[in-house]
């Protein structure tokens, strides 16, 4: 499922790269159900998974809602084992995984199976991923998925804050990045020429994913201001003697409900 999208963009002081060369800034926008294409964010879910922006749950850390995502809520069991749910942040570009200066985004957990205890086994919270070119030839060969629990304690009816930039990533193509899986500069290290690949004929790019297997049966939680950064810049000449400067997918993005439009006079 697609959105069209409104955003509200706050910009922040760019930085001039060199002199005739403008950097653009960093943004910040309000992604709604009815608002979403324009800043690349694209929705889909598979079986008896739900995904909704809603008000809640309880205070997000930013405005009055986020992204809730459900697997199998309120089906049987047996119905439940392969939903899934997936918000994809695609802005056209194959961005260097170097490139990737920071990747924050806050969890809320209200199934009880899936949150507590430190690295418990059942302990789920909506994960990220990233769509990655592991060896430069520009096609998608594997999936880095950074899970909060295995990051640190995964807890009940409370908004946490995740800094994916610093944490444990798994792959699926597995090998030595099986779960709980190893920090990103030691993929860099090894794969230098990796990069995230951003395409919305495919939906790839950066993606908040919850579901896709047994373990996430009855699960329940959402997801909220994602936070990316990047820190190096494609350039591109602008025909007037000077060149601009675009940086990767960078901005921080809110999730709210539609708002409701005041009564008509």
């Amino acid at each position: 499922m697609k959105h069209q999208a409104l955003t509200r963009m706050v910009a922040v002081t760019g930085t001039l790269l060199l002199p005739g060369i403008a950097h653009a800034a960093a943004f910040f926008a309000i992604v709604t159900p009815s608002t979403a294409d324009s800043v690349g964010w694209q929705t889909a879910t598979t079986g008896n998974a739900s995904l909704e922006f809603v008000t809640g749950p309880a205070t997000p850390p930013f405005g009055a809602g986020s992204l809730q995502f459900a697997i199998g809520k309120g089906l049987p069991v047996k119905n439940n084992v392969d939903g899934g749910a997936r918000a994809v942040l695609v802005t056209g570009w194959a961005m260097p995984l170097r490139s990737l200066g920071g990747l924050t985004y806050s969890t809320y957990v209200s199934s009880q199976k899936h949150c507590g205890g430190s690295r418990k086994a059942d302990a789920k919270a909506v994960a990220i991923t990233l769509d990655v070119d592991s060896d430069g030839d520009g096609v998608a060969d594997d999936v880095l998925i950074y899970q909060p629990a295995y990051n640190g304690q995964v807890l009940c009816d409370t908004w946490q804050q995740w800094n994916a930039t610093v944490g444990l990533w798994y792959s699926t193509n597995g090998g030595v990045y099986e779960a709980p899986g190893r920090p990103l500069a030691q993929y860099l290290f090894e794969h230098p020429q990796a990069k995230i690949v951003q395409d919305a004929a495919s939906s790839k790019g950066i993606a908040l994913v919850a579901g896709y297997g047994h373990a996430w049966r009855k699960f329940e939680g959402a997801a909220d201001v994602v936070t990316v950064t990047s820190n190096e810049s494609s350039c591109f000449c602008t025909g007037d003697g000077g060149m601009a400067c675009l940086p990767g997918p960078q901005g921080t993005y809110d999730f709210e409900p539609d708002l409701v439009p005041p009564p008509a006079p």
